[in-house]
């Protein structure tokens, strides 16, 4: 007995004793990782991450799927955002149009932001600059319906362009078959969604989504060897059904499962388990749009870039032939984006604008945490720094992920 009071009494005198002082101790020798001199390196880091965010945030806006997001909602779950002033605003938007090629600049969709900064300003009693004349000055926005227009105005020229460099004596080569093409076709998707997955807009963390697509292409390559027109939609449908049943009954059985290791009864009134029921139904019907729009959205973007890279690579290198099997090919991707299109249609323009503002909280987020990474990787920030980074985006990505968009959307 006395020497278990012995030892313990020296553990607990260390720990209170050295645990106390160490820190204090090193601070005073200047060796300690919370000197000024890091915490305003690490300070600087921060601000690195603010422009990021910031930036990624003018980039999105520039495709018009995000123009309808909620910013309000966007900037409760970035800190970046929560100190965004007028100001900053124009002084990102306008550096990265100086930063942009004309040729590839588009004008990103600002009004959500404008409006939220002064609703801000209102509050605060703060007086807003009116003076928006340079938004004007930074071109028109890209509507879809221009986005869609100037793809097929690009596509036509590439064509154009293939006639002309075709035989000098217009005699046709000969003509490639048409699933050869398919499976470069379903190639590019692929590659479209891997590049999703690797830039944050396809999470490869939130369910069965991006199983889901790739493996709707090895369906379509399937029934492309077969000469079958392109249906990865369908595939993609069918398979996110599938999948989510085995999820349901399976969370089913682990829910009786673990109920049944701890059977404790508990009564409820009626009204509480209707109250209960209206509640579960709300969520689970918001989980099946959510699933919805981002499975519609990623799909139709991966097609729209396939398409863009299939008439820029293939398009135009051969004769007449060639050109119209592979506008074959196109029009078959353009009828799966159709379909897509219709899914996203069906569903109320609130819900969808909630689910695109979670999207871009997410997109935002794993740029951030990878950011954070490089940042680790390079030797810029402590591992121990980093990781408290990391922890603090996994956190709110997981609020994201169990949060009730609607609900959210009442309190707004």
């Amino acid at each position: 007995r006395i020497v278990s009071g012995m030892v313990g009494g020296v553990a607990f005198m260390t720990l209170v004793i050295n645990g106390t002082t160490s820190g204090p101790f090193l601070r005073y020798l200047g060796l300690a990782d919370t000197s000024e001199n890091r915490k305003r390196i690490v300070s600087g880091y921060k601000r690195s991450i603010h422009t990021k965010a910031l930036n990624g945030l003018i980039q999105l806006l520039t495709y018009p799927r995000f123009h309808p997001i909620d910013f309000k909602f966007v900037a409760e779950h970035i800190s970046d955002f929560q100190e965004l002033t007028y100001e900053k605003l124009k002084e990102a938007v306008l550096k990265t149009k100086e930063e942009t090629p004309s040729s590839e600049y588009s004008a990103p969709y600002l009004d959500n932001i404008i409006e939220y900064l002064k609703e801000k300003a209102l509050e605060n009693g703060e007086i807003f600059d009116d003076d928006l004349s340079w938004i004007t000055d930074l071109g028109p926005i890209t509507s879809a319906q221009d986005h869609n227009k100037r793809m097929e105005s690009e596509n036509a020229t590439t064509a154009t362009t293939g006639e002309e460099e075709g035989d000098g004596d217009g005699a046709p080569n000969d003509s490639l078959p048409t699933h050869d093409l398919r499976l470069v076709f379903i190639d590019l998707v692929r590659s479209a969604y891997n590049f999703q997955i690797e830039k944050g807009y396809l999470d490869g963390r939130d369910g069965f989504l991006p199983l889901v697509l790739l493996q709707s292409l090895d369906f379509a390559m399937d029934h492309a060897h077969q000469d079958i027109p392109l249906d990865d939609w369908k595939a993609a449908q069918l398979m996110n059904k599938g999948f989510h049943v085995v999820q349901k009954r399976l969370k089913h059985f682990c829910r009786r499962f673990f109920s049944s290791l701890s059977p404790m009864k508990k009564k409820h009134s009626r009204s509480t388990m209707m109250t209960i029921h209206r509640s579960s139904a709300s969520t689970n019907d918001f989980i099946r749009i959510k699933s919805d729009v981002h499975r519609a959205v990623c799909f139709i973007d991966a097609h729209k870039w396939a398409q863009t890279q299939f008439a820029k690579e293939f398009c135009g290198s051969r004769g007449i032939e060639f050109l119209q099997a592979e506008q074959v090919i196109v029009n078959e991707s353009q009828g799966e984006v159709e379909k897509a299109a219709a899914v996203l249609a069906k569903h109320n323009k609130d819900d969808v604008e909630i689910v695109l503002s979670h999207l871009v909280c997410m997109i935002l987020l794993n740029k951030r945490a990878s950011f954070i990474e490089s940042f680790a990787q390079k030797g810029l920030m402590k591992e121990q720094e980093a990781s408290e980074y990391i922890e603090e985006v996994e956190g709110i990505m997981e609020e994201l992920r169990t949060t009730n968009m609607r609900e959210h959307k009442r309190q707004g």
